[in-house]
C-alpha cells in the first residue's frame, strides 16, 4: 500500500514545505484510494490500526491522509471542494474526528462518494454539517449520544489495540506439549543487562515451586554466559522432545514469537523495563490474550498504554528483581493471576466492536460490495 504524505509531494513539486492547502497529484495512483482526514485534538491511533488492518486486506490501496502536520486538508469552499476531488477520485472517505467540512461532504455526496466518520459527536456541529453528515454512510457516535439519524452507530470510540500477532498453530502445539503441566512465567525481550535480574527474581519465584520455568527471551550469547555461571539448569526453545523434569529454564532468542509465547505463558514479564530502554512489545499484547502483565520501572513508548491498563487494575507494576520475584510467587496463585488476566481483557476488548465494524464498513465498500 502507498501513503502518500502531502509534506513530501509538496517538497517533490515545489521545493517548499509552506502552502496553504494540499497540493494535488499530476496523476492520480492507479487502484483503490481512501481519503483519511484526521481532525484537530483527535485521538489517532484506533483509526490508524484499521488502516493498517486495510491495508493489508487490500495491498494496492492508496490512503491519502489529511490533518496532519504539513498536511492540510482543502479549504471548505465549493472550489477547493471539486479541486480536490477531481484530483484524487477517492473510492471512499473516512473523517477522524468532529471538524466540520458541509462544502466538502456536500459535494462529496454529490458525487456519490461512500462517507463514513468515527470519533465524533454530531451534536456539537452546526446545523449545516449535521445535515450532511445526516448522509453519510456510517457515523460512529458515542453510546451515550441522543442523534438518531439513519447513519449513526452508537458503538463508541475506536480499540486502541492492535490486533494480536499471529502464532503457527503447529509450533504452539509443539511447544505446549513440551511444556505441558509445569507452572511457568516469561520474561519478553529481556535487555543483556537485564539477564542477572531476572534470574535473582526467577530464584525468588521457584521457592515456592521448584518445577517453575523461567521462559526466557534474551540476547543468546549473555543470556548464556550467565547462565553458565550460575549453575542453571536450562535448555533451548529449539530442541527437540520433552523438558527435562529439573530444567529451570527455557532459553528462547530475541527477538522472539512473541504471539507464541505469550499465549502459552499465563504470566508475561515485558523485558526492557527493569534496566533497559522500556518494554519492545506493546503491553496490550499479553493483556489481550490472557497473560497477566508484570511491567517495571521503566515504560519507554508505552506510558499510555500502561496508563490505561493500571487504570482498570489490569497490570502489576514493580520497582526491582526482589519485587519481581515476590511478584511472580503471588501470581503463580491461579485465581490471582485470573483477576490480572481478565481486568485486561476489559481494558483491551474497549472499542473492539466499533472497530471491527469500521473495519468490515470500509472493507466492503472497498470491494465492491453493497451496502
Amino acid at each position: 500500500m502507498r501513503w502518500l504524505s502531502f509534506a513530501d509531494l509538496r517538497q517533490k513539486l515545489s521545493g517548499t514545505g509552506a502552502a496553504s492547502g494540499p497540493v494535488l497529484p499530476e496523476t492520480r495512483p492507479s487502484g483503490p484510494l481512501l481519503w483519511c482526514h484526521f481532525g484537530r485534538n483527535v485521538e489517532r491511533e484506533g483509526a490508524r490500526i484499521v488502516l493498517d488492518a486495510l491495508r493489508e486486506a487490500h495491498p494496492r490501496l492508496t490512503v491519502v491522509s489529511t490533518g496532519l502536520p504539513d498536511e492540510p486538508p482543502p479549504a471548505d469552499s465549493a472550489a477547493a471542494a471539486r479541486a480536490f476531488l477531481d484530483a484524487w477520485r477517492p473510492d471512499v472517505a473516512l473523517f477522524v474526528g468532529s471538524d466540520p467540512f458541509p462544502e466538502i461532504w456536500s459535494e462529496a455526496l454529490s458525487r456519490a462518494i461512500p462517507l463514513y466518520a468515527c470519533e465524533i459527536d454530531p451534536s456539537r456541529l452546526k446545523p449545516a454539517a449535521m445535515h450532511c453528515l445526516e448522509n453519510f454512510d456510517a457515523v460512529l457516535v458515542p453510546e451515550t449520544s441522543n442523534w438518531t439519524a439513519p447513519a449513526a452507530m452508537p458503538l463508541g470510540r475506536l480499540s486502541k489495540v492492535a490486533a494480536s500477532p499471529d502464532v503457527d498453530p503447529v509450533r504452539f502445539e509443539e511447544m505446549a506439549d513440551r511444556l505441558a503441566g509445569r507452572p511457568m512465567w516469561l520474561a519478553h525481550d529481556v535487555d543483556a543487562g537485564e539477564v542477572g535480574e531476572i534470574l535473582i527474581a526467577h530464584h525468588r519465584a521457584a521457592k515456592m515451586s521448584h518445577r517453575l520455568t523461567l521462559l526466557l527471551c534474551a540476547p543468546i550469547e549473555a543470556a548464556e554466559e550467565v547462565l553458565s555461571q550460575g549453575g542453571w539448569r536450562w535448555s533451548r526453545d529449539v530442541e527437540e522432545g520433552p523438558l527435562a523434569p529439573d530444567t529451570q529454564i527455557l532459553l528462547i532468542s530475541s527477538p522472539c514469537e512473541a504471539g507464541l509465547w505469550v499465549r502459552i505463558a499465563p504470566i508475561t514479564f515485558l523485558g526492557g523495563s527493569l534496566a533497559g530502554r522500556g518494554p519492545s512489545m506493546s503491553p496490550y499484547v499479553p493483556a489481550s490474550l490472557g497473560s497477566a502483565v508484570v511491567c517495571g520501572p521503566v515504560i519507554g513508548s508505552h506510558a499510555e498504554a500502561i496508563s490505561r491498563l493500571q487504570a482498570g487494575r489490569a497490570i502489576s507494576r514493580i520497582g526491582d528483581a526482589e519485587r519481581l520475584g515476590t511478584e511472580v510467587e503471588r501470581l503463580l496463585n491461579s485465581d490471582v493471576t485470573a483477576g490480572l488476566a481478565a481486568a485486561g481483557w476489559v481494558v483491551t476488548s474497549k472499542g473492539a466492536e466499533a472497530s471491527a465494524r469500521l473495519f468490515e464498513l470500509l472493507d466492503d465498500t472497498l470491494a465492491g460490495v453493497p451496502m
